[in-house]
C-alpha cells in the first residue's frame, strides 16, 4: 500500500494537501471518493486528537 501511495502523484499530493477526496480518487477510483473521503478525515482527525501534547 505505500509503496503504491508513494509512487501515485495523485494519492501523495492528496495527502500531503490533507485533501482526502483528491487521495480516495487516486487509491480507489472516483465513483465513492468522498465517501473514503470522509471516513479518512474522520480517522486523521481522531488520530489527531490523541496525539496532541
Amino acid at each position: 500500500m505505500f509503496s503504491f501511495i508513494k509512487r501515485n502523484p495523485t494519492c501523495l499530493a492528496g495527502l500531503k494537501a490533507k485533501d482526502y477526496v483528491k487521495f480516495a480518487t487516486g487509491y480507489n477510483g472516483s465513483g465513492k471518493a468522498a465517501d473514503y473521503a470522509q471516513k479518512l478525515k474522520a480517522a486523521a482527525d481522531a488520530y489527531a486528537r490523541v496525539t496532541q501534547d
